[in-house]
């Protein structure tokens, strides 16, 4: 892919890890500019940036894929597909020149196109006179093909506009959706640490059992399930949850989501600055640092309960991120009559830690394909809890 963002020669396909492109020869060129998603912390990289493990995101007019996949020399514009590839019953649509052309006929397209024009014009000036809420009215009634395609009761639909503050476009949403990256865990009203383990551990058997998976793995799949968001007792976390608030986060009960307003990014990043926690902290690996030998004596295999643990937000394959924590904490939490506590420095992003060490015995104790197949049980299951407890709301 590097070799593709330098617009290079495209190296021979093969089964060698880590064979290097022409692009790593030449050293000449930073490479095309891609969208390093990190969440709230995205930014635009070049080519030359990239690091292992990074999701990026790349203009779908490049090319690069054609129908069967992977086409590095294609120069066809890939079909943008998002829109169809949710699930869930929350629904985000992109509302822009480049993929309503998808959805709409001609002369819609033309309606829906200017009336899209207008109101960008209005939000993007100041001073503007225009009743923003009267162009939305309007931009919404060229889209009734759109609504209807992705099942939007128009009377739902909420409208923002993206990216930044020189939007080119718009999001239709309904409802509210699980992401990987939000790691503040946000609803509208908070859920309580413990029931969400127990909901996590509980759709980790169901999954794993429908899988047809031996009961060994079933079990500890679920065990998985049981003590992955342990880390989020960090008192830093913690603080965090409850809205920057210390007192609260002392004297109220553990919490795994907030009941912070999610539209509210301002006082998401407020509180965030008074909890403490460093930025890019991650507690998925706070969670394995508490895992102590008594609750991983009932595991079939210790090994794997704790990788599904550190990866389950996609971190960690092989290298958990290095965050400088100036000020570590101690997290103590109970779970199942065992009292569990560590530091937040706990080692384990160092390349003497042992984590990249565990990520290749576990590859090849459970293949590459199967490890990762174990993965995405886990971050399934959390998601399905966690829809669960929007829908709840």
């Amino acid at each position: 892919m590097l070799a593709w963002l330098h617009r290079e020669e495209q190296p021979a396909v093969g089964d060698i890890e880590g064979a290097a492109g022409a692009h790593a020869k030449s050293g000449q060129g930073a490479g095309r500019r891609v969208l390093h998603w990190r969440g709230e912390d995205s930014a635009a990289i070049t080519a030359r940036e990239i690091r292992p493990g990074d999701t990026v995101v790349a203009p779908a007019a490049w090319g690069g894929c054609d129908r069967y996949g992977w086409h590095p020399d294609s120069r066809t514009a890939v079909v943008d597909i998002a829109e169809d590839c949710q699930q869930g019953r929350a629904v985000r649509v992109r509302i822009h020149p480049a993929v309503l052309g998808y959805w709409l006929a001609e002369e819609e397209y033309q309606r829906a196109e200017a009336c899209l024009r207008t109101y960008l014009t209005a939000v993007r000036d100041p001073e503007t006179e225009m009743d923003l809420e009267e162009l939305q009215e309007a931009l919404l009634q060229t889209l009734p093909t759109v609504l209807t395609r992705f099942g939007m009761e128009p009377r739902r639909v909420r409208l923002a506009p993206y990216p930044g503050e020189r939007p080119n476009g718009v999001v239709l949403s309904t409802g509210a959706s699980v992401t990987d990256e939000d790691d503040t865990s946000v609803l509208t009203r908070p859920v309580a640490l413990d029931v969400h383990l127990d909901g996590v551990s509980h759709w980790c058997g169901h999954l794993t059992r429908q899988c047809g998976l031996p009961p060994m793995l079933i079990e500890d799949e679920r065990l998985a399930g049981g003590v992955h968001d342990l880390g989020k007792a960090d008192p830093r976390f913690q603080i965090l949850l409850y809205g920057g608030d210390e007192v609260a986060a002392i004297a109220g009960d553990l919490l795994a989501k907030s009941g912070m307003n999610p539209a509210n990014r301002m006082a998401l990043r407020q509180a965030r600055e008074r909890s403490g926690l460093p930025r890019g902290w991650r507690h998925e690996f706070m969670s394995v640092a508490l895992l102590n030998a008594a609750v991983l004596a009932g595991a079939h295999d210790p090994d794997l309960v704790r990788y599904l643990v550190g990866v389950h937000h996609g971190r960690g394959r092989p290298f958990p991120p290095a965050v400088a924590d100036p000020d570590p904490q101690v997290a103590s939490v109970e779970y199942q009559g065992h009292l569990c506590e560590a530091r937040s420095d706990h080692g384990l992003e160092r390349l003497d830690g042992g984590w990249a060490e565990l990520f290749w015995s576990l590859n090849r104790r459970y293949g590459y394909w199967g490890l990762a197949y174990l993965e995405a049980l886990l971050r399934l299951a959390d998601r399905a809890r966690s829809q669960e407890e929007i829908d709840r709301d």
